[in-house]
């Protein structure tokens, strides 16, 4: 059933979705949503229910999340453009972030507008190195940058892949002044099998530096504040506890 849905429901935006351009920016990252992929309001509204009535049907929702091929990078296209329209609801923002995460555990993949472009690499060597990965300093434009670049070459890469794509998913969804924004998504190589992490370079490192050089009551704001974002993190994974 779900099958036929996908080739009869979204056959009309198929093309202009696949079409739509990945970020290419020369300076600060823009925010994206539908509307800057020319879908009308109307279009995104009834993809957006169309969605509400696939999560009420628990059949027809696992029929939809068995989609492979082409459709599910359309699927996840859809489904993010849905999730940052402005009046839906927490609960209806989980259950289409958990179907984003699912789709993208089985593929691989992640929404084509989290793909950024124009990226530079500083210097010849990362700045730390990790044992799955490694940070280099960068640039988009003339902004400096954070890139957390994934080694993929290891035994277990194609399941860091994978993490690494549900982390970028999830970590876009995230817009809280105690949260470190989300860039996007950069692929070093043509085939997009080396992707990187982009989020802004912060000068002072990372937290065990800035707690070493900060004064103790610096030190309990900082801690008042981790215990906010903590909360924040779980109302978006879970907001029934409300």
């Amino acid at each position: 059933m779900m099958t036929q849905l996908n080739q009869a429901y979204l056959a009309p935006y198929s093309l202009l979705l696949q079409t739509s351009p990945t970020i290419s920016t020369g300076g600060l990252i823009p925010q994206t949503n539908g509307s800057n992929l020319n879908i009308s309001q109307e279009m995104l509204g009834d993809l957006r229910h169309l969605v509400e009535g696939v999560l009420k049907d628990k059949e027809q929702l696992n029929d939809l999340l068995e989609t492979d091929g082409e459709d599910v990078q359309l699927w996840l296209d859809v489904l993010q453009m849905i999730i940052e329209l402005p009046d839906v609801t927490a609960e209806l923002r989980s259950s289409i972030l958990d179907m984003m995460l699912r789709f993208s555990k089985r593929s691989g993949l992640c929404p084509q507008h989290l793909i950024v472009e124009n990226v530079r690499m500083l210097g010849d060597f990362p700045i730390i190195y990790g044992g799955f990965g490694d940070v280099w300093k960068g640039k988009i434009g003339e902004q400096v940058v954070h890139l957390r670049v994934l080694r993929t070459h290891v035994s277990d890469g194609p399941t860091l892949l994978k993490e690494c794509m549900r982390e970028a998913i999830v970590w876009w969804q995230l817009k809280h002044p105690n949260i470190l924004p989300f860039m996007g998504m950069y692929y070093l190589d043509k085939a997009r099998e080396r992707p990187c992490l982009v989020s802004a370079w912060m000068e002072r490192g990372n937290l065990v530096r800035y707690l070493k050089e900060s004064p103790r009551e610096q030190v309990d704001h900082s801690v008042y504040i981790g215990i906010h974002r903590s909360f924040y993190l779980h109302l978006q994974t879970n907001p029934s506890m409300l």
